[in-house]
């Protein structure tokens, strides 16, 4: 878990509040979203920094994993060192979908909340198929006409998904620490970014056309 500073703490009430006004501009909600996500990046950078220093030496993977430093897969690695040659986040750069499967992991069991949801990989656009039953068993003599039938009815309801996105910035010698340490970063960053919010959501959202901030 983010281990967040004042500063990070202060910039997220800001955000917060200005982002719950109705009469807020998108300027005003885009500037105190920076600010809460630089903050975020800057304690997730210090803090993996800390830890790089502390454990460097360990290769014991069971000790580095205990710790929250998970082993990587071979795509995970590549990902991380094609994000390390590019200094940065490149947009063309396919994420691993593993990753986002450590963070909704995480998520849930440090959020109870979360773990009460179903989450599903998708595509933008989903249509569910519905069936109900209709009709009742029946009882009668064992030699007895058939009775009771038994049918069911479909139904379909097409959804158009909503995005939670977010950015991430990383420092130059956060990218110098290799493919396990940027994971970290990542996990960290995007764990704090996006908890919050889809808590809030969950519970206050209706579901429709609000719009996700992050």
């Amino acid at each position: 878990m983010l281990k967040i500073t004042d500063k990070t703490a202060d910039a997220k009430k800001i955000f917060n509040a200005i982002s719950a006004k109705e009469d807020a501009t998108p300027e005003q909600v885009n500037n105190a979203l920076e600010a809460y996500v630089t903050a975020i990046a800057e304690d997730a950078g210090a803090q993996v920094r800390a830890e790089y220093e502390e454990l460097k030496n360990v290769t014991d993977n069971r000790v580095l994993e205990a710790r929250g430093i998970p082993t990587l897969t071979a795509e995970e690695t590549k990902f991380y060192n094609e994000v390390s040659k590019a200094g940065g986040f490149d947009k063309d750069l396919v994420w691993p979908e593993t990753i986002f499967e450590k963070v909704f992991e995480d998520l849930e069991k440090d959020h109870p909340l979360l773990r009460l949801i179903n989450f599903q990989s998708t595509v933008g656009k989903v249509k569910v198929i519905r069936s109900r039953r209709k009709g009742v068993a029946v009882f009668g003599p064992l030699h007895k006409d058939l009775e009771g039938q038994l049918d069911a009815e479909f139904d379909s309801t097409e959804y158009t998904q909503l995005a939670l996105t977010a950015f991430m910035l990383i420092s130059n010698d956060t990218l110098d620490l290799g493919p396990r340490w940027i994971n970290r970063y990542v996990q960290l960053s995007l764990r704090e970014a996006v908890s919050d919010i889809w808590e809030v959501k969950i519970v206050t959202g209706t579901g429709n056309t609000s719009r996700l901030v992050f």
